[in-house]
């Protein structure tokens, strides 16, 4: 996400409240989900959405939740769109050590490793598999790191 579009954020994000209007009914429960928490940054196709606590982010990190509203953000949006979520303690923490690292002039930062003892179910990325690798699995990877992001594989 070293190539952050505030553009592209801040249409989405004026945008982001419509996503409920936008739901049929029975997907209303999921919509809900996602504008329970803020849009706070993307390149346009990978978007970090922010939570109050790192329970609603285990939760919006599930599989198949996560599976539901991946494919609602790419309509809603009309774009393949992934998203991370995280509480909001762990954005502040790393959008400061972004900032501190731009600043210093870094280039093609790195962030360290996510460490919150709530957070579970975070993707993973498997170097092994590299030629496979989802673009938003490789944007999270620029975001964070190799290190910190790693693919699960599949039993």
């Amino acid at each position: 996400m070293n190539n952050a579009k505030r553009e592209v954020k801040v249409t989405m994000n004026m945008r982001w409240y419509d996503i409920e209007r936008a739901s049929d009914r029975l997907d209303l429960s999921f919509a809900k989900m996602i504008t329970e928490g803020r849009l706070v940054a993307t390149d346009g196709h990978m978007i970090i959405i922010q939570y109050a606590n790192p329970s609603i982010c285990n939760r919006m990190m599930k599989p198949d939740i996560k599976e539901k509203i991946v494919g609602m953000l790419s309509k809603f949006y009309n774009i393949e769109i992934d998203y991370l979520a995280l509480p909001e303690v762990v954005w502040q923490d790393k959008s400061q050590e972004f900032i501190k690292k731009w600043k210093q002039g870094e280039t093609n930062i790195k962030l360290s490793p996510i460490d919150h003892p709530e957070l579970r179910d975070m993707p993973d990325i498997d170097h092994e598999v590299e030629d496979m690798t989802p673009d938003s699995v490789k944007e999270a990877i620029s975001l964070f790191g190799s290190d910190i992001v790693k693919v699960k594989k599949g039993d």
